[in-house]
């Protein structure tokens, strides 16, 4: 919906968001949550918004530590969050939800690597 709904203002805040990711020493899991909020404010969408944010409460710390526990995370997310944005400021809806899906995607497979090395920690100690 973000693709259908946000304005070339909205472009251009969301394109800021992720210039200060950009930034050396930037705090990107910061970042991070600021670009998320911002599409899930661009979507209109106020049942989206419960919804999401109830998610995000709850897998906030480990979403964030992806960032921390694999330095490498950065840069594809990055990249994962160009190409979102520029799908969504060219207005192509499927290709935006594409894209955040695969980039939903990735970061699960970060975390599920996290808790399974934190299982294995776990149960060798």
């Amino acid at each position: 919906m973000s693709a259908l709904r946000m304005t070339a203002a909205d472009h251009a805040a969301l394109a800021a968001i992720l210039d200060r990711g950009d930034a050396p020493g930037a705090d990107y899991a910061a970042v991070n949550i600021q670009f998320h909020e911002a599409l899930r404010a661009g979507a209109g969408n106020d049942v989206l918004a419960c919804l999401l944010a109830d998610l995000n409460r709850r897998s906030l710390p480990w979403r964030s530590a992806q960032f921390q526990l694999r330095t490498g995370r950065i840069d594809t997310s990055r990249a994962e969050h160009r190409a979102i944005l520029d799908a969504v400021a060219t207005r192509r809806p499927d290709r935006a939800a594409d894209l955040m899906r695969g980039h939903m995607a990735a970061s699960l497979g970060v975390i599920l690597d996290l808790l399974a090395a934190r299982d294995r920690a776990y149960s060798a100690g």
